[in-house]
């Protein structure tokens, strides 16, 4: 009898640890479940280390935005919404040599995603119309790529790879400091200098209004480096030129599939919100990190202790509130800033339902001039081909809902000319908070070190490591090594 008791007892505490959670214990704790946290944990993996990624949203993948489509025979089943193309690390480090990758970007994502790496496509091109989404206006069609004449656009272009290839630390994304002068102006300052005006309304609109660099003659909205950095020779490169891109068949998640199947399904935790995260205090010898959240909206609390912790979402003090971060730590972050991304999947119908086209984001109210787009609202539109799910961006640059954005594209949307699209329906819309955090410009033109020394200042205090995206999956998947390597 007494055993009887004895073991029911002892089920009892397993049931219990179980449906409550009992503490988890690892070597390493990543907070966000995106292209960063996720290869971080599949290298640390390598390394033998136990590991847990606590990820808020409902899925993994961070801003690689598949969506799943039935688009009918000899069509793709996927949409990429978020990331589409990979830079090539290899292909970099054979031309700019003090880069230093030390991955190689298309192994990875054999790796993790064998036999579906795919070329870029550089020659795929569709007509291009400037859109006043807000009043529902449209320029007339553009030629392919350009904003008028192909000589002028290609001059342009050559000027500003030229530019970029100068700045050794832009593909790293390796913030001098100080970060000098001119490269804290307004990049309407270099737009006018290196005569980059025939790139801004097909090629500037679309890659930096997605950042929420949209008044180019703001010092504070869009400095130059900043600027700069979203327009370097890797990014650059993998668009126009062969061999320095690639995409994924089945779309970019295949690659994150691949690395949560390494990890072990059960070491990535979805719709985890972390309440508190709990550090050794700096300069202390030992300790180890507590994590305390919660699963699925559910009010009971559960911990797990690690040895190290690894941040690997973007990093403002908005989105550490959650943890302990002390005055030195505090005063790292707190100018940093980032944009409110979403990205959606839209049906159309109408005459450009059986086309390939991209819209973007323009404001026409001025005649005979070009500005940047207005926000809230679309910055881009994109039918990649004939009758098959738009991917589409918006941009905010104060927090917004998914439903309050939905509303303002919806609204948008159906201003649209119904000689162009007559019915439009989002069939989903993902948030990306404080996206491409960065410092205000402000801060960076006085006495150092600045915020990104600081941050990187930071590195292994209180056994924690920072990892930052910088807009590219590459580089992420970079900045995610050499972080787990100083573990």
């Amino acid at each position: 009898m007494a055993r009887r008791v004895a073991l029911a007892v002892v089920l009892a505490f397993v049931l219990s640890s179980f449906a409550f959670g009992a503490p988890l214990n690892r070597d390493v704790c990543i907070l966000g479940g995106g292209p960063a946290g996720l290869s971080a944990a599949a290298f640390a993996k390598d390394r033998g280390m136990s590991v847990v990624v606590f990820e808020k949203e409902m899925s993994y993948g961070g801003n690689c935005n598949t969506e799943k489509v039935n688009a009918g025979p000899g069509k793709p089943d996927w949409l990429d919404t978020g990331v589409i193309l990979h830079a090539n690390t290899t292909a970099l480090n054979k031309l700019f040599i003090t880069d230093n990758y030390t991955i190689d970007s298309p192994l990875v994502a054999e790796r993790f995603a064998p036999g579906l790496l795919l070329p870029y496509d550089t020659t795929a091109q569709s007509p291009t119309y400037l859109v006043d989404f807000p009043n529902g206006n449209y320029s007339a069609p553009y030629g392919l790529l350009t904003g008028g004449s192909l000589d002028a656009f290609l001059a342009a272009f050559g000027r500003l790879l030229n530019h970029v290839k100068s700045i050794p630390w832009l593909n790293r994304g390796r913030y001098p400091d100080p970060i000098p002068a001119e490269l804290l102006r307004p990049f309407s300052a270099v737009i006018e200098e290196l005569q980059l005006e025939a790139l801004v309304p097909t090629f500037f609109h679309p890659i930096l209004g997605a950042l929420g660099i949209t008044d180019y003659s703001d010092p504070e909205v869009a400095p130059a480096y900043l600027a700069l950095l979203y327009l370097k020779p890797a990014l650059l490169l993998k668009l126009t030129t062969p061999g320095y891109g690639f995409t994924i068949k089945g779309g970019c998640i295949k690659i994150y599939d691949g690395m949560v199947k390494h990890i072990g399904r059960s070491n990535v935790l979805v719709s985890a919100n972390v309440k508190l995260v709990k550090r050794p205090v700096g300069g202390a010898i030992g300790g180890s990190v507590t994590v305390t959240y919660s699963l699925n909206g559910s009010k009971k609390n559960r911990t797990a202790n690690c040895k190290s912790l690894l941040v690997a979402y973007p990093q403002t003090p908005m989105s550490l509130k959650s943890l302990d971060l002390d005055a030195k730590e505090k005063k790292a972050f707190e100018t940093l800033k980032g944009f409110y991304l979403y990205t959606l999947e839209v049906t159309i119908e109408g005459p450009f339902a059986s086309k390939a086209f991209s819209l973007v984001n323009a404001d026409l109210s001025s005649p005979g001039t070009i500005s940047e787009g207005r926000y809230p609202g679309l910055n881009r539109f994109v039918g990649g081909m004939p009758n098959f799910p738009v991917a589409a961006v918006a941009v905010a640059l104060e927090p917004l809902t998914n439903n309050e954005m939905k509303k303002i594209v919806q609204k948008q949307l159906d201003k649209l000319p119904k000689s162009y699209i007559t019915n439009s329906t989002i069939l989903s819309i993902k948030a990306h908070a404080n996206y491409f955090p960065h410092a205000s410009t402000a801060s960076l033109s006085g006495p150092g070190p600045n915020a990104y020394t600081l941050r990187e200042q930071l590195q292994g205090y209180r056994r924690t490591r920072w990892i930052s995206n910088q807009g590219d999956c590459s580089l992420a998947w970079q900045n995610a090594y050499t972080a787990v390597q100083a573990l």
